[in-house]
């Protein structure tokens, strides 16, 4: 009883950073929960990504998980008795009454009665960008929705992300410092991931962009299209400096453009590069020059 007693409070209190994805055994080990049956961590993450929140019921859970397949199934060359192998033990975890779902302000955790083992979220998207950008890399696409509400994943995932064509009537790219976790070679290692802002696009013409992610992020900017290079930076500058008006107004018409094209799309959801044309005022004064 006081070794589970102890496995409770590890659980509980000692949670880590944010952005996590991980699988905390009966020892109160942790482990990365990718693979095997960390997919249940996946499709929490996704389901948060789309929707902004987690799932708080088991049943919307399975549900979720459904719907991809029948969207997976749809353009696949795939029998999708093939395809619905990969998830079959995922719905036997979910319909199990034995095992519990639960969310707690920003953390959702998945509990599995057999093994007293614990799959649990930290976090989203947003978070991953601060702390892991390999993670964050991997969840950052286009997300559309049809007029129900429903999420269209059949789409083609490279639209409507802007295209090259776009991304290159502009000089430069806001970078930041270094944060994955994951880098495997000594050629990656002074590598630096370009910054993305999430963008919510609506068929009555709404467009929101939301900074709030890059809060804590030391924001630099180099050359677009050149090797992102930690001696290639430049800066720092500030978030109000990466923002460039022009920059978002062409992406506000070429997204729009994309709606018209596709009548059954009336939302998206997705991350773009923060980009600009002319140098921040407080680099061409001089004041933040390295």
């Amino acid at each position: 009883m006081r070794r589970l007693f102890l496995v409770y409070l590890l659980v509980v209190f000692c949670l880590p950073a944010f952005g996590q994805i991980r699988v905390i055994d009966k020892d109160g080990k942790t482990y990365d929960a990718f693979g095997g049956i960390g997919n249940i961590a996946e499709e929490l993450l996704l389901y948060r990504d789309i929707y902004g929140l987690y799932p708080n019921d088991k049943t919307i859970l399975l549900d979720f998980i459904l719907d991809e397949n029948r969207y997976d199934n749809t353009d696949s060359l795939l029998f999708p008795e093939q395809i619905s192998i990969k998830n079959k033990a995922l719905i036997k975890l979910i319909n199990s009454r034995k095992n519990r779902l639960t969310v707690s302000n920003d953390t959702c955790s998945f509990y599995i009665a057999k093994t007293k083992t614990t799959i649990q979220c930290i976090g989203g998207v947003a978070e991953l960008q601060k702390s892991d950008s390999y993670m964050f890399r991997v969840w950052t696409f286009s997300r559309l929705f049809d007029k129900n509400g429903l999420y269209i994943h059949s789409l083609s995932s490279p639209s409507p992300f802007m295209p090259q064509e776009f991304n290159r009537q502009f000089k430069y790219v806001v970078t930041m410092e270094r944060r994955s976790t994951h880098e495997q070679t000594v050629f990656q290692k002074r590598s630096v991931p370009p910054v993305l802002i999430p963008i919510t696009v609506t068929r009555n013409g709404e467009f929101i962009y939301d900074v709030s992610c890059l809060n804590e992020i030391q924001l630099f900017y180099q050359e677009f299209g050149k090797p992102l290079d930690r001696d290639n930076a430049i800066g720092p500058i500030s978030i109000e400096e990466a923002i460039d008006p022009d920059y978002l107004e062409d992406m506000k018409n070429y997204l729009n453009c994309f709606m018209e094209r596709h009548e059954e799309v009336e939302r998206m959801k997705l991350w773009e590069l923060l980009l600009f044309n002319n140098k921040p005022n407080s680099l061409l004064s001089g004041e933040n020059l390295p």
